[in-house]
């Protein structure tokens, strides 16, 4: 095997302590979110996604809060955005790390 193409190859991220697929996980999350917004598909789920990620960006992290372009960028969530950020913070989730598990494991419609 040659140095290097190991990272290549790696699907697995780590959750409480151990390896687990990344793809098993994003479909766990899809199905929590499904029993609670069933009405939502991948596209409209990734752009609420990201809206749940820049909310949660913009109050909750170190630094950013205070600074004044933030302040006037500053967006409040729509409803159905709020349970789905909600759902995120009661499954202990980060909505960024989310958010890039679920770009990570998008697959084009001409593949599916």
């Amino acid at each position: 095997m040659v140095y290097g193409t190991r990272d290549m190859f790696n699907r697995r991220i780590r959750m409480e302590g151990r390896k687990i697929d990344i793809f098993a996980e994003v479909n766990e999350i899809k199905k929590h979110i499904g029993e609670i917004l069933p009405e939502l598909d991948g596209d409209r789920l990734i752009i609420m996604m990201s809206h749940c990620r820049q909310y949660y960006e913009g109050h909750l992290h170190y630094g950013r809060r205070g600074i004044p372009e933030n302040q006037q960028k500053k967006r409040d969530l729509t409803e159905a955005e709020n349970i789905l950020y909600e759902l995120l913070l009661k499954l202990k989730l980060n909505p960024s790390t989310s958010y890039r598990w679920f770009l990570a494991t998008r697959i084009p419609q001409d593949i599916k």
